[in-house]
């Protein structure tokens, strides 16, 4: 998560949508991986590795954008980040345990964050990435 947040860091102060977008990209692939071979220790460890490096490498990006709409209330917009992923943290085990009591298997969570992260990029892609901040006025 260290690595992905001091990447994602980076990629964000140069590039407006492409960490969030790599970001769930990358961890839709490292999902894909678990779902599959997730059953081979060899295969899973740098799985859930790449997992939480790619989600975090996304983090910068969504703050970066959220303090452009609102210059003037960093703040503010820090604590809107941190209640939106702590929502996210509730869907996901939501969602992971609707997939565990429907009998469907320990990895059937990495199913249920799949769908959930590509609902999240979805939404991202089709409404937020699409916007531009306003103009940050030049005070004189």
């Amino acid at each position: 998560m260290a690595v992905g947040n001091h990447v994602g860091g980076r990629v964000a102060d140069r590039y407006e949508n492409r960490g969030l977008i790599l970001g769930y990209g990358g961890a839709l692939a490292f999902l894909v991986l678990i779902g599959v071979a997730g059953g081979n220790l060899v295969i899973l460890l740098p799985c859930l590795f790449g997992v939480g490096a790619t989600m975090m490498f996304a983090i910068p990006t969504i703050q970066v954008r959220l303090t452009a709409f609102a210059p003037d209330a960093p703040t503010l917009m820090g604590t809107l980040n941190l209640a939106a992923l702590n929502l996210a943290n509730c869907l996901g085990a939501i969602g992971g345990a609707v997939a565990l009591d429907a009998g469907w298997g320990t990895l059937s969570t990495v199913w249920a964050g799949f769908v959930l992260t590509t609902a999240g990029l979805l939404l991202y892609v089709t409404t937020v990435a699409r916007v531009k901040p306003a103009p940050v006025p030049v005070r004189a």
